[in-house]
């Protein structure tokens, strides 16, 4: 794989793990869907002041759980890719509520592009995985299954979009 395409697959990696955010569902039972709420909170609360350690977790777990995805990563600097990574949660929190139709679209311009990388529909459920897993461990004792769940939607959500935008 060239070196254009295995940056691409990190910037990928990166740029899913913090995009989710952005999307919205319906609301139920006519309630407000405090959904961003509880992420904006998350965010602030907790990965931020722990997002070198985030990203430490994230990427150790997901080498380790997937090889094959740790060989696509041989030939990228991962002390440059972390810091993108952090980069790129911090301006995604900044711009929480913006323009959610915009990400979006990112999405699956994004899905789009990838493809040329590598990317495999069964590579997204992997960063799925191992985001929760890594935000779950800094988070510890404050980690509820109400957030949990709510950042898992958030990750199927974007997952869906980048797969579509993958196929058009």
């Amino acid at each position: 794989m060239s070196q254009n395409k295995l940056l691409g697959l990190a910037y990928f990696l990166a740029s899913i793990s913090i995009s989710f955010v952005y999307l919205k569902w319906p609301k139920t039972n006519n309630q407000p869907d405090r959904s961003l709420d509880i992420m904006e909170s998350t965010f602030d609360n907790i990965i931020a002041a722990k997002a070198d350690e985030l990203v430490e977790i994230f990427y150790a777990t997901m080498f380790a759980r997937y090889p094959a995805v740790a060989a696509l990563f041989a030939k990228v600097d991962m002390k440059k890719q972390k810091k993108h990574l952090i980069n790129a949660l911090v301006f995604v929190r900044s711009n929480l509520r913006k323009d959610p139709t915009l990400v979006i679209k990112t999405l699956e311009d994004m899905g789009k592009r990838h493809i040329n990388y590598g990317t495999l529909p069964e590579h997204y459920p992997v960063v799925k995985e191992c985001m929760l897993f890594a935000m779950s461990k800094v988070a510890g004792s404050q980690w509820t299954p109400e957030i949990n769940n709510i950042w898992d939607q958030k990750l199927s959500l974007v997952n869906t979009v980048m797969i579509e935008g993958s196929k058009k």
